[in-house]
């Protein structure tokens, strides 16, 4: 069992050395990013982690003005414990992404997880004896450890079998928030513009949305002398399916329509309830780890009709159906 564990560990570390470009530099250095996640409290602290890493290099290869970052974050999963590691440059992309699983201490796992993040920042240490040449004054010396597959790998194994296949990340529910605005026919006498706020949950590729919409007022000229406006605040539930920046959701919205008679003799004003049915359709563009651009398109089907009347004369009658259109920016919690 030992001998297969250790076939698997340097698979896992050939795997890896296949993302990473090979570093021509004497002393390449990343910026650390190191997160335990909850029951994972009692794993070892950042200090701990830099200093083996900083044991197998030779030297200390994290500073904080690097161009790469190093993101490792560690959680509890079951009896064990489970390390991310990710390599990403100064150009947000990934350079390398592994995981590795330990059933024992959390302790035991730091051992692994320095060789893995030594390897990942420094491709050479592999081949190199010592030190790397030309480290300016105030790097501070270590001296290597030995690479010993038996100090590393007893009660640890990568994730990712066979090892040429990227280990593809856990899901999660991830929450986004987001405003904007949007304009619609068939909802007012007129075109009608308005503002919008939602809050979305999402897991994997299907999602649940909740947005709230005020449109302003809006009026056009009545059946006959006079004028008609109108304006309408809805709350509307959306559950949405996405493949990659495209998303399409079945809606059903409720809301508060107020209507108002304009240059007549007698204006008036009433509120009634507003529902409707339909679908979206939209791209969710990517701006930024957390920020996007969310663009749609909406068709309803309207359930409650109603008409505006003057005395006995009917000055407008809402269609039956309501579209729109609407860009909002979001932010995604991850």
């Amino acid at each position: 069992m030992k001998r297969r564990r250790h076939f698997g560990w340097f698979g896992s570390i050939a795997a890896l050395l296949a993302f990473l470009p090979r570093a021509a530099e004497a002393a390449p250095t990343a910026r650390l990013v190191y997160l335990r996640g909850p029951g994972a409290e009692s794993c070892p602290g950042e200090g701990e982690l830099r200093d083996a890493v900083a044991a197998r290099l030779g030297y200390d290869p994290f500073a904080t003005f690097a161009l790469d970052t190093l993101f490792t974050e560690i959680d509890k999963e079951g009896a064990g414990y489970v390390a991310r590691v990710k390599l990403v440059s100064h150009d947000n992309t990934v350079r390398g992404a592994r995981a590795l699983r330990g059933d024992g201490a959390c302790s035991d796992l730091v051992a692994s997880l320095a060789l893995t993040i030594s390897i990942a920042i420094d491709p050479l240490a592999l081949t190199r004896q010592g030190r790397p040449e030309g480290l300016p004054p105030e790097e501070r010396p270590v001296e290597p450890i030995p690479d010993d597959p038996r100090d590393t790998v007893d009660g640890v194994e990568a994730v990712d079998d066979p090892p040429e296949a990227p280990l593809e990340p856990a899901q999660r529910v991830r929450f986004t928030v987001g405003a904007g605005g949007a304009a619609s026919m068939g909802t007012a006498p007129g075109a009608a513009l308005g503002f919008l706020v939602f809050g979305r949950a999402r897991y994997g590729d299907v999602s649940l949305t909740v947005e709230g919409r005020a449109d302003l007022v809006s009026s056009a000229d009545a059946d006959g002398p006079g004028r008609v406006s109108s304006s309408l605040v809805a709350l509307t539930l959306l559950p949405c399916g996405h493949s990659r920046w495209f998303f399409g959701c079945a809606r059903a919205s409720l809301g508060s329509l107020t209507a108002s008679g304009l240059d007549v003799a007698s204006p008036g004003s009433s509120n009634a309830v507003w529902g409707a049915v339909g679908a979206r359709l939209g791209l969710d563009i990517p701006l930024h780890e957390v920020l996007s651009l969310r663009i749609h398109a909406d068709g309803d089907v309207v359930v409650t009709r109603y008409e505006l009347r003057f005395g006995d004369r009917q000055a407008f009658r809402y269609p039956a159906v309501a579209g729109g259109a609407g860009v909002a920016l979001a932010a995604t919690f991850r």
